[in-house]
């Protein structure tokens, strides 16, 4: 089961997208070499969100991952 959700926080929007899957260790796909097998799809979003200022946040564990991608936000009046 995936469930996303978009809400603006303070002056960010943050894309939140949680599982229920087996889940990952975190330390370990960062740690690794970057390789598309180890996951260089979640390098890139961390990469790019933190060159606008933003940021990537991973928890997983047994009972799902959760991924949080926060990024500027200025609302149009």
């Amino acid at each position: 089961r995936v469930e996303m959700t978009l809400h603006p926080l303070d002056d960010f929007v943050v894309l939140k997208i949680q599982d229920n899957g087996v889940g990952f260790d975190v330390a370990q796909l960062w740690a690794a070499p970057a390789s598309v097998s180890a996951g260089i799809g979640l390098r890139s979003i961390r990469e790019q969100a933190a060159a606008i200022g933003g940021k990537l946040e991973i928890e997983s564990g047994p009972r799902g991952t959760t991924l949080s991608v926060s990024a500027p936000y200025s609302p149009i009046d």
